[in-house]
């Protein structure tokens, strides 16, 4: 149940989505690490992120609000973090 829901038992097996972060979840971080070190490497400029990001994972170019969040997700100076949070 939700934190919503009033429930005196909670089941304490975990859902197929726990099982998969917990299996996946390592494996998940480490290649978003390295895709925002490929991104930054090979374009440190923030809109060529943007770019291409929106270019090959979803094969469109972003619209004007997404290109707000991106760049501001990027900040001024993209990072191997920053460009792995705008891929997550």
């Amino acid at each position: 149940p939700t934190r919503d829901v009033v429930t005196l038992r909670r089941e304490d097996k975990p859902t197929t989505i726990q099982a998969l972060e917990l299996n996946n979840g390592g494996v998940f971080d480490a290649f978003l690490t390295k895709s925002g070190e490929q991104l930054v490497a090979a374009s440190p400029d923030r809109d060529s992120i943007v770019q291409a990001v929106y270019g090959r994972l979803l094969q469109r170019e972003p619209t004007e609000a997404e290109w707000a969040i991106a760049r501001e997700t990027l900040g001024d100076t993209p990072t191997a973090g920053t460009a792995a949070d705008l891929l997550w």
